[in-house]
């Protein structure tokens, strides 16, 4: 591979790291605000509808949300571009 091109090579990774960094933290802090909102909500649910079908449901998406969180979280951006680091080497 010649210089130019494993230039460009890395120039497209970096424009990957950036996109990707600046996506999840936008799309995080987004799902963290609802996370939040729906807590509220429960946690101002009456102890009766909390232990209900309605309670049980906010609940799970309380968890689905924080599943999500947490996968962005750890979204690794250098396995996401080794091959594209491999090509360069």
């Amino acid at each position: 591979m010649n210089n130019e091109r494993r230039k460009r090579l890395d120039e497209i990774k970096e424009r990957i790291s950036s996109i990707i960094n600046e996506l999840t933290g936008d799309v995080t802090d987004q799902l963290q605000s609802i996370r939040d909102e729906e807590q509220e909500y429960y946690d101002n649910m009456p102890e009766s509808i909390q232990n209900g079908e309605r309670g049980e449901r906010t609940q799970e998406v309380i968890n689905s949300l924080d599943e999500a969180i947490s996968d962005l979280e750890s979204l690794d951006v250098e396995l996401l571009t080794s091959n594209i680091e491999a090509a360069t080497e």
